[in-house]
């Protein structure tokens, strides 16, 4: 065992925690399996427009719609997919599998990366078990959406960070996931800054081992030699730089113009009237300029919209249900008019008092975390809330969508497991004897549990 400071990364050894990842990763396995196969999703809106774009892409078209190319959403889940029916055969249930595959993943991921990050195995164990049995990691399966993608590649990408200490081959690998991370979601970019801003706060005495620049360098070097290709190409096509995509400006505009919801609204009913022939460039600029007019000339609207998208990331759980009953191949639907409404209502509502769980224990875990003094376990808290806090931002910014959080429940799941931790907590605490002693708060932490 690597005895530097600073996160641990799971030995694996036979015991109890090795027998409750194992049990969770079977029985989160089967209920993903029995979901995919009792519930005929089918993909439509921009869960279609992916699968066509990944079949012209596996057809050596390329990324286009209609002869032209394209980068109006990111290329990274459209380009998987591609090559898999590239190899595969162009399916659905191959999409599927792939899919059901990446929610299975996380929930080993969360476990190595909770165990690293808190040095706990009731944590790990704890936040393992939540995201097998999260009923939007459930559905989530069959649903051909790019978040159970960006969020295997994200938490393998801080995994290896965690993994990295400073070397930077390690760090370079960990950058060239992310990079893949960011062809899927933009917002990927800020996660590694994040996690090394995090460690930085709470390693203290590691330092020096950590070697934060080291470590800055091969994530940002590992993730450009992944991304600047593709920014390569998009200047290729449009002829200036574009990042990564070109529906910024359209995501911005949604999320401030009065007639905005603080949700998704189709972009072109938020009073901006772009003509036809517009360019896809132009448009995402005119969206862009129109978004930041509305901001400087009206920003009530904006701050009056914060509230209601943060409750539509945070709080809303209808959208696993939602897009998972979407069975009808012809167009989206009302699940609760169709003939599956009595399974669309009751995984609607098991989401939501899932959910309300999640976020009850994820509060009890700080209020553990903070009595422990933050010392040990609690320091690492930080990489999950920053995480956690890019979500805000992100939907701040943009408008609100349960997707947006998707990717961040298993942090959520790790701050809920160590709510788990408080007996254990709460016997130190009694078995210190005098709480005024000065080692009171370092013999609390449920480390070495």
């Amino acid at each position: 065992m690597d005895e530097s400071p600073g996160p641990r990364i799971p030995d694996l050894k036979p015991g109890p925690a090795l027998v409750g990842l194992i049990a969770a990763m079977l029985v989160g396995l089967l209920l993903r399996m029995a979901f995919t196969l009792a519930v005929s999703t089918q993909p439509v809106t921009d869960f279609a427009w992916y699968m066509d774009r990944a079949r012209e892409i596996a057809e050596g078209l390329g990324y286009q719609v209609d002869g032209r190319a394209t980068a109006y959403w990111p290329v990274g889940w459209p380009g998987a997919l591609g090559f898999l029916f590239r190899i595969f055969g162009d399916g659905l249930e191959v999409a599927k599998a792939f899919n059901l595959l990446m929610t299975f993943l996380a929930i080993p991921l969360t476990f190595w990366v909770a165990e690293a990050l808190f040095r706990s195995r009731t944590v790990a164990v704890a936040a393992a078990w939540i995201i097998a049995l999260h009923p939007s990691f459930v559905a989530y399966s069959g649903i051909l959406a790019s978040e159970p993608v960006f969020t295997a590649l994200v938490l393998l990408g801080l995994l290896w960070t965690l993994r990295a200490r400073g070397r930077l081959r390690m760090a370079l690998l960990a950058g060239a996931v992310f990079g893949l991370a960011v062809l899927v979601r933009p917002q990927a970019a800020l996660l590694p800054l994040l996690a090394v801003a995090g460690l930085l706060m709470g390693d203290g005495e590691g330092r020096e081992r950590l070697r934060p620049g080291v470590l800055v360098y091969g994530l940002i070097l590992g993730g450009g030699l992944v991304v600047l290709p593709w920014i390569g190409r998009n200047f290729d096509v449009f002829g200036e730089p574009v990042f990564v995509s070109t529906n910024g400006g359209d995501n911005l505009l949604i999320g401030h113009s009065p007639h905005s919801e603080g949700r998704w609204r189709n972009p072109d009913l938020c009073g901006l009237a772009r003509p036809p022939e517009m360019s896809e460039i132009e448009r995402d600029r005119a969206a862009r300029e129109h978004a930041m007019k509305n901001i400087r000339t009206r920003p009530e609207v904006s701050q009056r919209l914060i509230v209601p998208k943060l409750q539509n990331t945070f709080l809303l759980t209808s959208d696993a249900a939602y897009w998972a009953f979407q069975t009808d191949s012809d167009g989206l639907k009302d699940p609760a008019a169709g003939p599956d409404r009595d399974r669309y209502i009751l995984l609607k509502r098991t989401s939501e008092w899932f959910h309300l769980g999640l976020l009850s224990l994820a509060g009890i875990g700080l209020l553990v975390g903070a009595a422990s003094a933050i010392r040990r376990v609690g320091r690492w808290a930080w990489i999950p809330l920053l995480w956690l806090g890019s979500a805000a931002l992100v939907t701040v910014v943009f408008f609100g969508n349960p997707r947006f959080l998707f990717p961040f429940l298993p942090m959520l799941a790790m701050l809920a497991g160590l709510a788990f931790t408080a007996p254990r907590l709460l016997a130190r605490v009694e078995g210190a004897g005098a709480p005024d002693r000065p080692d009171a708060a370092a013999a609390a932490t449920p480390e070495a549990d």
